[in-house]
């Protein structure tokens, strides 16, 4: 498959939905990859698939869920018809998929790293890049009509393969993942219970440069990442229950009957704390 450069509507849409704040970087690219997540270590063939993208400027970065992105624009309409009526209107998650809320920006200068969470506040908490040790093999692989060079590091428990391009000339990639002379285009762990596979690439040259990938004057509350892992188990002793309080706080009623599906993720990501 060809790597597509478009020029579409939705990115002015999706660059809008992402906010202004202090310009440290226009965003020139956007990357989009298919994620595949094998998160059920007792079925395999459970797979989260999701597109996420990644706003590219010279030295810094937003990745963030494109599928979630696409979501929160319908829920916030919602939100916006229940609270100016004094919450007598539902909000209806039915049928709704599942999507993942979390924004990363990354500052490759600085080597600032910030998360942001999404659990109806927003919740941003600092961390720093990972220092990945790669090594880079010699070995050249075709992929997406790429002409790619192969790399692989630790990092958290699991052993990846990284493919980049050096012909796209950003030293970053999806997640946490950067530090290579190239834009990395494929990625994935030794067990394929994780992949990130780029699916297309569009050129950011018919819109303004008002918008920026820094989290400065992001709204959110402030935490640290050990907090934010107590807030989670609360939410993941009693979902339901979490649920429903914070719609109340904000005024808003859930449905009878509403009941989150149980989670069956028994594979984390990061294995390790190292």
């Amino acid at each position: 498959m060809r790597i597509k450069v478009l020029f579409t509507l939705t990115l002015a849409c999706l660059l809008s939905i992402i906010g202004k704040s202090q310009i440290i970087d226009s965003i020139t690219y956007i990357a989009k990859y298919n994620f595949e997540y094998k998160y059920d270590t007792t079925d395999k063939k459970v797979v989260l698939k999701e597109t996420m993208a990644l706003a590219m400027g010279n030295q810094s970065s937003i990745f963030f869920s494109y599928d979630n992105m696409l979501k929160d624009s319908l829920i916030e309409a919602q939100i916006a018809i229940a609270t100016s009526n004094g919450g007598k209107t539902g909000i209806d998650l039915r049928g709704t998929k599942q999507t993942i809320p979390t924004v990363f920006y990354k500052n490759l200068r600085s080597n600032e790293f910030y998360i942001v969470n999404r659990i109806f506040d927003k919740y941003i908490m600092l961390d720093t890049l990972p220092k990945l040790d790669w090594k880079v093999k010699n070995q050249l692989v075709v992929f997406n009509n790429l002409s790619c060079n192969t790399a692989i590091c630790t990092y958290k428990g699991r052993y990846y393969t990284a493919l980049f391009a050096t012909e796209i000339p950003y030293f970053d990639g999806p997640w946490k993942f950067s530090g290579l002379p190239g834009l990395i285009v494929k990625i994935s762990d030794s067990s394929n219970d994780i992949v990130y596979e780029l699916i297309e690439l569009q050129a950011r040259k018919k819109f303004n440069n008002t918008y920026t990938t820094s989290a400065d004057g992001v709204k959110a509350i402030k935490t640290t990442k050990t907090e934010f892992k107590k807030f989670l188990k609360l939410r993941e002793d009693d979902l339901s229950g979490f649920i429903k309080t914070q719609a109340s706080s904000l005024g808003i009623s859930i449905p009878s009957g509403f009941a989150p599906p149980k989670s069956r993720s028994n594979n984390p990501i990061e294995l390790t704390e190292n």
